[in-house]
């Protein structure tokens, strides 16, 4: 068998070939190219220089199938934001319709309507203020509940800020701070840990004196009512023998 040398027509690649076969394979480019003798004038044309830029593409994307699938896919790109320019153009044009609508609204509505919302308003503002004042009025009435209470029973209470209390009975060690306290809408209520019960007493003018019931029937089993009179603006927590000394003065 005789090898004769073969340049392929499309890439120029030198090959080896039998010289009694008439077409051969280009393992380089894979065409198929006619068997021709070499020579040492022998140019071989490359077509693929020739080629155009679609040509190029075809041959890498392995036909017209892959050319397809890519249009559509860029048809489909095209339609979907097309599709979204439109509604955005919607959007902005129902926008202006609206607030035309409400300008016009605006233009057209009757001084009186005005003057009703006017009056809404001031009268708004009016109860705000009453709730505020009302508010201020709870807060004062809640700070004059502070201080030093002694008990006709022989007992002092005092009411410490941030709802905090201490109870001392006659024959307590010490005063007991495990007690709270409370002040709305004219009722004071005070939950005393000893006695394990929640009384209550009803605040007129002032915190100068009233009377804790029990607030509930189980609550008057453990508490009896007492009335206590406020001694001092005082809160800070007082020794046995101070609490002593007040009941025996009062």
């Amino acid at each position: 068998m005789i090898r004769k040398t073969v340049y392929c027509s499309s890439c120029g690649s030198k090959l080896l070939i039998d010289e009694r076969k008439k077409q051969a394979l280009c393992k380089n480019c894979g065409d198929i190219i006619d068997v021709i003798p070499a020579s040492d004038d022998y140019e071989p044309e490359n077509k693929r220089a020739k080629e155009t830029f679609v040509e190029k593409f075809l041959r890498y994307s392995c036909g017209k199938t892959t050319l397809i699938i890519v249009a559509a896919v860029i048809a489909f790109i095209f339609f979907v934001a097309g599709l979204s320019a439109s509604s955005a153009r919607r959007r902005a044009a129902e926008k202006r319709a609206a607030e035309a609508t409400a300008t016009e609204a605006e233009t057209e509505a009757p001084e009186e309507e005005a003057d009703e919302e006017e009056a809404e308003v001031d009268e708004a503002e009016a109860e705000d203020e009453d709730d505020s004042d009302d508010a201020d009025a709870d807060a004062v009435s809640e700070d004059q509940a502070l201080g030093t209470y002694v008990g006709a029973n022989g007992s002092v209470l005092i009411l410490q800020d941030y709802g905090l209390g201490q109870y001392y009975y006659s024959s307590y060690d010490n005063m007991n701070s495990l007690n709270t306290w409370s002040y709305e809408d004219g009722v004071l209520e005070v939950y005393v840990g000893s006695c394990f019960s929640t009384v209550v007493a009803t605040i007129d003018d002032d915190f100068s004196s009233f009377t804790l019931i029990g607030k509930e029937d189980l609550d008057k089993e453990f508490w009896d009512a007492e009335d206590y009179v406020k001694v001092s603006d005082n809160t800070e927590t007082l020794t046995a023998e101070e609490c002593d000394e007040l009941i025996a003065a009062s």
